[in-house]
């Protein structure tokens, strides 16, 4: 037996072992996590790949930004008024995404959100995958809403979030444990 030919596993079976998608995921799944997208909680970040698997099959690629954060990051982007959230965040329970489509003609992430149907698009994916954003109220076909920052109004187009059955940010974080850097 010791000369036994071993046996592959696929990379599909890996990444459902690995908490990288929900198992019956991996059909969509065209692309492996990026660093900060294994920041995000398991369950939250396999649907988020799946959200970039499908953008991707709609020609559509995305740009993870910025995934889970300690609280000081979260103080930092609150002080540079690119957040609202002063108390309990998505973010720091690692159940949000800041995602941006990339434009096709610079290949470069949409920050600015120019491309106004791409994040729709993105949005009403995220939404048949039980997500949520800050982008449009109602979510997600309802207009453009805007968050006021202690810079002013600002249009969070790429945050989405998935709640897991959380009634607020600080009960997943409370239940997630301690953050760290």
């Amino acid at each position: 037996m010791a000369n036994a030919p071993r046996k592959r596993i696929g990379w599909q079976a890996l990444a459902v072992g690995a908490g990288l998608v929900a198992l019956g995921s991996y059909g969509f799944l065209t692309m492996t996590a990026t660093g900060r997208e294994l920041l995000l909680e398991a369950e939250t970040r396999a649907r988020y790949l799946r959200l970039k698997a499908i953008m991707a099959a709609k020609g559509i690629r995305l740009f993870t930004g910025s995934t889970r954060r300690t609280s000081e990051q979260q103080a930092a982007v609150v002080a540079k008024g690119t957040s609202a959230v002063k108390t309990a965040s998505w973010h720091q329970s690692g159940r949000a995404v800041d995602a941006y489509p990339i434009d096709p003609v610079t290949g470069k992430p949409d920050l600015a959100g120019k491309n106004a149907g791409a994040f729709r698009q993105m949005h009403q994916e995220w939404a048949k995958l039980g997500g949520s954003g800050l982008a449009y109220s109602p979510y997600p076909d309802g207009p453009m809403r805007y968050l006021t920052t202690s810079k002013g109004k600002v249009w969070d187009g790429g945050h989405l979030e998935y709640h897991g059955g959380y009634p607020t940010a600080l009960a997943a974080l409370r239940a997630s444990g301690p953050v760290t850097a």
